[in-house]
Formats: C-alpha cells, sequence, structure tokens
C-alpha cells in the first residue's frame, strides 16, 4: 500500500530547468526553428502561451506553433528525462516531518 506520493512542482527535490530547456530547443529544432539555448533558458517557467511568442512571431509559422503546442515539446521532454539532477539533501527533506 503507497503511504506517499512527492509531486515536485516548484523544482525543490529535482532541478529540471535545463531538462525544459533542452526538451524546447529539441522541440524547435524539430521543426527547423533554431533558438539558442541561452534565450530559452530565460524564458523557464513561463507556460507556453508566454513562451511561445517570445521565439515565434505573429503569422510566422502558423506550423510550427502547432507542432510544438501539439505534443512535440512533451515528446522531447520525455526524451531528455534521463537528465534529471536529483538534489544531495532530499532524502533528508523527505525524511523530515513525514509521521511514522
Amino acid at each position: 500500500m503507497m503511504k506517499v506520493v512527492v509531486l515536485d512542482v516548484d523544482g525543490t527535490l529535482m532541478d529540471t530547468n535545463y531538462l525544459h530547456v533542452e526538451a524546447w530547443a529539441r522541440a524547435f529544432e524539430r521543426v527547423e526553428h533554431r533558438v539558442s539555448r541561452w534565450r530559452i533558458h530565460r524564458q523557464i517557467g513561463k507556460g507556453s502561451d508566454k513562451l511561445l511568442p517570445e521565439f515565434v512571431a505573429d503569422g510566422d509559422g502558423i506550423r510550427t506553433v502547432g507542432v510544438l503546442t501539439g505534443g512535440a515539446f512533451g515528446e522531447e521532454a520525455l526524451k531528455a528525462a534521463g537528465a534529471v539532477t536529483v538534489y544531495e539533501d532530499c532524502a533528508a527533506l523527505l525524511g523530515s516531518g513525514f509521521p511514522e
């Protein structure tokens, strides 16, 4: 029986910023729309509705936006998931404060 489920929605336990950068970069490359990773990195934390307009101008590539929001980012994120970094002290953090 499962006793605890941990959801890391804000990057407390795992550093996923670079995973998101890599996934977005690969998704953009898939549709031949190259974006520098440093530029993507500055936009991490925004939803795709705010991030995409930073890189795809109005009327410039409806196909690009459709492919990216239609699953390319998610597929690339799953491929890059092996690069997730777990913070050193996350086991101690999880171990503190949970009743037996």
